[in-house]
């Protein structure tokens, strides 16, 4: 409850301040798109943080997230999010790399897009300010991969192996970024939920991958 309160504590401050240097820069246009930039990324944060809090609850106490699973184009539904994401202030940093086609799969778009996102706002918020992280994508006879790279300093060894467990957050996490250490676990529930795997490759010094699958659609999948 500390670290919760603390946390959630964090972008409410931001709000505030933000809310009053955007009162006294009424006249400064690119004051007032700054200001009203940061209060959108710390409502953003909180509504993330709030969300995941409600799940953890859900599955702490046996309960299930709700996916509701359909045939979706893959490549349209990647390039829709990050269109979107595009349109933040740090869109210029992700780069992507996908296929021409590729066959589509069987996934909530809800849950997709909220894990993809998760993913990606970790992989900016880890990398230097003037990296960049790519988002890309592949598929085999039965499932689809998502994966995000980022060009941080990588993950040890003694924390890559829990950084899916419920409010876990590295001594360096800790000390820099705020969050509370749900949004990878959130993550892997909603991915298993529709019957995917995720996981993460990382070297100290070179950065990590993170990567999800997705079934295809029973159309298209091979025996």
């Amino acid at each position: 409850l500390r670290f919760v309160s603390h946390d959630l504590r964090s972008p409410l401050t931001l709000i505030s301040a933000r809310a009053q240097m955007l009162e006294r820069s009424a006249e400064d246009p690119d004051g007032v798109r700054r200001n009203a930039q940061a209060i959108l990324r710390s409502i953003r944060q909180m509504n993330t943080m709030i969300s995941d809090l409600a799940d953890s609850v859900r599955l702490e106490f046996g309960g299930a997230l709700a996916v509701r699973p359909r045939t979706l184009d893959l490549i349209a539904l990647l390039s829709e999010v990050i269109e979107r994401w595009k349109e933040t202030p740090e869109g210029d940093r992700i780069e992507v790399r996908l296929p021409d086609s590729m066959p589509p799969v069987c996934a909530d778009p809800d849950a997709f897009e909220r894990v993809l996102a998760n993913l990606m706002s970790n992989a900016l918020k880890y990398s230097p300010d003037e990296e960049k992280i790519t988002v890309s994508a592949a598929a085999d006879e039965v499932e689809a991969t998502v994966s995000v790279a980022d060009r941080g300093p990588g993950i040890p060894p003694e924390d890559a192996g829990r950084l899916f467990e419920r409010f876990f957050r590295s001594e360096s996490a800790r000390k820099h970024h705020d969050g509370l250490g749900l949004g990878l676990t959130i993550s892997r529930a909603l991915v298993e939920a529709q019957d995917g795997r995720i996981w993460v490759e990382t070297e100290l010094g070179h950065g990590s991958v993170f990567s999800f699958t997705l079934p295809l659609s029973p159309s298209n999948t091979r025996s």
